[in-house]
């Protein structure tokens, strides 16, 4: 294997895993105003709604693992 092949080996990862969402909830329901989110640990809930909260999203966290996430929020890509 070359030292291209390895970059481009090393690039299809690094994309693959920025395509993947960080926090992946266990399962989800929407609502008129938003979603809600259920994640499988406290920890897993607790880092999705500090990183939606810090893209602007206006969230709640609501018994240790489920975050309400409000549409038309947030940072605009």
């Amino acid at each position: 294997m070359t030292s291209e092949d390895r970059l481009a080996a090393h690039l299809a990862n690094l994309k693959a895993s920025l395509d993947e969402p960080k926090h992946k909830p266990i399962g989800y329901t929407m609502t008129n105003r938003g979603m809600i989110l259920l994640f499988a640990t406290e920890e897993e809930a607790r880092a999705a709604y500090e990183d939606a909260q810090s893209k602007k999203h206006k969230c709640e966290l609501h018994e240790d693992r489920l975050i309400m996430l409000e549409f038309g929020t947030g940072d605009k890509d």
